[in-house]
């Protein structure tokens, strides 16, 4: 029977295991994204109360400088009513009941606010809480304006997403070791024949193959290097690896790793095995990968192997990892030869020659220096790295062998045509003459490393096998072997394994019954390979879906995954607001295709910025309601991955029309306020000015020294009425009068230049006349707001107030500045900007924040007035 090969299987293993490690990369960075970028605050704390996690948001809630507690607990930050309700909350959650409720957190600075706390438990493997999550929502502005900004609270019922790929193959990863191989297996003669062949290309036959001279499948240019390949290994009697083109299963061009190996039979016969293995996807996997040094070494850098590149004068310019005993600073720039004895170091430097000379992949076994200065064994793999067709740098990759040169001699007595398959394996490979389950007779070395047994200990102890399984599995692993061998020649199986030191493993094992001519069994070989990595990235990539899950669950708003294209990857709604679609509608639609053009050129333009800036970017606009009128919106955009933004939408048509509210309040009251001080307060202070100056004079004429103090009293109650003239007129700058806000803006500007010694002038108001008193307000109050930023934030020296009517009979007011630039507050929206926006959209005007030309800041509001003239 042909040897089998298990080679693909730990490579398939590698593959799964990098996808889901890149899976909980990305999980992670969604949730981090999430986490920071989100106004919620985000507290996970354990069953004790002590803390996990905190973002930003829930430290600013609680006044501390940082998401450090040392050992305090949540309690200190709680009234003893909101205590009472937590208790009874938290007894929910440790049944694994989510819920949500508000309470009122008192900060560490004795600020005290309202706040909705969205919990949600999260569960390890046994389902066991293993800690609690939850959001805290601030609503105290809501309560304290009337209920107006009521926060959405934690609605959401649909998870986001299933799975973002299946993690792993539907097929059994092993169906046996020759025949149901993915690798093609050739037994050869020493001349190039065809012995045996474990499966052929689909437009070959079986019958044809056998026999014929192997050299006649490969490309033109692998021949002339696979008779050399052949002739070395026939005469050394060592094993060869190299890679080369040739025709794949479906047509067309595949790539193959090609290991030859030679199998000396009793009595000196010499066959060749030649194991082809299917690289075709890796090999456009590196070439996808060569143009990205970030990917490149998030992948070298985790990797068990040596990758390092060199210069032309084989000096190391970079390596993923060295030997404890060794200094990174000391190896940078050192020469590769150091690290090799000399025989070693001649063979290496000849391949590095014939790379840069032939820009073709060299493989070899060398012999350099292990850790604290012992002899190990490397499988050099040595590459050239390309630019414009040339070769300007060399890789070497270096994996360690060490142990399996060791396991080499180990099983030197093992028979031939199984040595070439066994001493290639990181797995562990077993030999069974007795019942399975039982221990075996023959364990290849890897099971000391892997389950802490040396191979006599396992092969002499026949119930060693057994007692190792873990007892969860036991029953079910021996049943299920009996029945897969009983039924059939192979048996896959996943189980745990308790090391000698105590660890619990994962092992995937595979195997295969061997019979003689007759068809009886005879040997039962299996393959026993560690998956603990794959599955605890698994348990991992859970944990963090569980978490991110719980994280979306919890926020009040709609999320959307959006490409950097405009495509929607993804989206979850939220029960307090309407979409314009259902869910499943807009994944795999355009933007265009679902907003207004209005909305969907500013997403377009916001999301761009957020890719150019790396910050989020934040804008408002406005949608037709289910109810009629407008309905405006919030979007937040935060960079979450390399192509893909995630979009938080919450609906603020109650908090604007609260704002627009408390600002026509505002306007009234001081309106008021005015008028009392004018027509109350100053005609009050005006007459006891004008008694007073009679008092003096009647006190003059009498010749009384009290006339001085009357005269002073006057002076004093005359610098009240201008005092309280400016105040009349701060409260209510403009005039009800066409030339108001023209006025209005002089005396600003005026204020400008004598409280802060800047130069503030007005251009072309003079020749406006606007009849809209209350618009008048409205532009006041904006310039008057642009031109406090200007000095307090903007530092400028320079402002420029301009008034104009364009020939479209538009009023336009824009307050230009040379300050230090464009604010940061317009990425991060504060109230004075946010109440610069509502007194425009309060007139119809349009409103925008630019940088200027020469630097600064312009700010610019258009409206139109019907009224308005030159």
């Amino acid at each position: 029977m042909a040897s089998p090969r298990p080679n693909s299987t730990v490579a398939s293993t590698d593959e799964r295991i990098g996808d889901l490690e890149r899976a909980l990369e990305r999980s992670e960075q969604r949730y981090r994204v999430l986490a920071e970028n989100t106004p919620v605050g985000i507290w996970q704390i354990t069953q004790p109360g002590r803390t996990v996690y905190m973002n930003s948001a829930m430290a600013s809630l609680l006044q501390i400088d940082g998401p450090e507690l040392g050992e305090e607990t949540y309690h200190r930050f709680f009234t003893d009513e909101s205590l009472e309700v937590m208790e009874v909350e938290h007894r929910k959650r440790s049944e694994g009941i989510a819920s949500a409720y508000e309470v009122e957190l008192v900060g560490a600075r004795g600020r005290r606010r309202n706040v909705v706390i969205a919990g949600a438990p999260i569960l390890d493997e046994d389902g066991t809480v293993q800690s609690v999550i939850g959001t805290f929502t601030d609503i105290t502005e809501r309560n304290q304006a009337e209920a107006a900004l009521r926060a959405a609270r934690d609605a959401l019922e649909e998870r986001v997403e299933e799975r973002t790929a299946e993690l792993r193959a539907s097929e059994r990863r092993w169906r046996s070791l020759a025949e149901h191989s993915p690798d093609f297996i050739i037994l050869l003669s020493p001349e190039g024949r065809v012995d045996y062949a474990n499966r052929v290309l689909p437009h070959q036959e079986y019958d044809q193959v056998l026999g014929s001279c192997v050299f006649d499948y490969v490309a033109p240019e692998v021949k002339e290097h696979l008779q050399a390949l052949l002739a070395d290994v026939v005469a050394s009697r060592q094993g060869r690896t190299f890679e080369a083109p040739a025709e794949g299963v479906g047509g067309g061009t595949a790539w193959y790793v090609c290991r030859i190996a030679p199998i000396e039979a009793e009595g000196g016969a010499l066959s060749v095995l030649l194991i082809c293995t299917d690289i075709t996807e890796r090999k456009a996997a590196e070439e996808a990968l060569r143009g990205s040094e970030a990917r490149f070494r998030s992948l070298v850098e985790g990797s068990p192997d040596f990758i390092m590149s060199v210069d032309r004068d084989a000096r190391i310019t970079f390596i993923n990892r060295i030997y404890p005993e060794f200094e990174m600073g000391d190896v940078i720039g050192s020469h590769v030869s150091e690290y090799m004895p000399p025989e070693s170091n001649e063979l290496v430097a000849a391949a590095m020659e014939r790379v840069w000379k032939t820009g073709e992949i060299e493989t070899l076994e060398v012999r350099a220096t292990g850790p604290e200065g012992g002899i190990a064994w490397y499988i050099d793999r040595i590459g050239p790295i390309l630019r414009g067709g040339e070769v300007v740098a060399i890789t070497i990759t270096a994996t360690d062998v060490t142990e399996r040169r060791r396991a080499e001699e180990e099983l030197r007595a093992s028979e031939a045509r199984y040595r070439a398959l066994a001493e290639h394996l990181p797995g562990v490979v077993t030999y069974v003459t007795r019942k399975p389950g039982t221990s075996a007779s023959y364990m290849s070395p890897q099971v000391r490393e892997l389950i802490g047994y040396t191979p006599e200990e396992w092969s002499t102890d026949p119930d060693r096998f057994v007692n190792a399984i873990h007892p969860k599995d036991r029953r079910r692993v021996l049943a299920e072997m009996e029945k897969q061998l009983r039924d059939g020649d192979i048996f896959s199986l996943e189980y745990r394994v308790i090391h000698r030191d105590g660890r619990v493993r994962w092992f995937h094992d595979h195997g295969v019954q061997l019979r003689d001519a007759a068809g009886a069994p005879t040997l039962y070989q299996g393959v026993m390979v560690d998956i603990t990595a794959e599955k605890d990235a698994e348990r991992a990539l859970r944990r963090s879906q569980a978490r991110h899950a719980a994280v979306v669950d919890a926020i009040p708003d709609m999320l959307f995954r959006v490409s950097r294209e405009g495509v929607y990857l993804d989206f979850k709604p939220s029960r307090e607001s309407e979409p314009l679609l259902p869910p499943e509608e807009f994944v795999g639609r355009h933007l265009d295709e679902v907003l207004p053009p209005e909305v969907a050129e500013q997403s377009r333009r916001s999301i761009e910025a957020a890719f150019e800036t790396r910050e989020t970017q934040d804008f408002e606009y406005e949608l037709p309601g289910a109810g009629g009128g407008m309905q405006s919106w919030e979007a937040r955009i935060v960079v979450s991955g390399e192509d893909e933004v995630i979009v938080m939408v919450r609906d603020i048509t109650d908090r604007l029309h609260l704002e627009r509210t408390i600002l026509e309040t505002s306007e009234r009251e001081q309106s008021r306020i005015a008028s009392d001080l004018h027509d109350g307060l100053g005609q009050e202070l005006t007459g006891i000015a004008f008694m007073s100056k009679v008092l003096h004079r009647k006190l003059t004429e009498r010749g009384a020294d009290e006339a001085d103090d009357a005269a002073n009293i006057a002076e004093i109650v005359n610098q009240a009425i201008t005092t309280t003239r400016g105040l009349a007129r701060g409260l209510h700058p403009v005039e009800a009068e066409p030339h108001g806000l023209p006025s209005a803006l002089e005396e600003l500007a005026g204020t400008t230049r004598k409280l802060f010694d800047v130069d503030c002038r007005v251009e072309g108001a003079a020749a406006v006349e606007l009849d809209d008193h209350d618009a008048a307000n409205h532009l006041y109050r904006i310039a008057q707001e642009a031109v406090t930023n200007a000095v307090k934030h903007g530092k400028a020296q320079k402002i420029r107030i301009g008034l104009r009517v364009n020939p479209d009979e538009r009023v336009v007011l824009d307050v230009r500045d040379d300050g230090v630039g464009f604010p940061t507050e317009v990425r991060s929206p504060g109230m004075g900007l946010r109440i610069m926006n509502h007194r425009a959209r309060m007139i119809g005007a349009s409103f925008e924040i630019t940088a200027g030309s020469d630097g600064g800041t312009v700010v610019r509001c258009t409206f139109r007035d019907d009224g308005a003239a030159l």
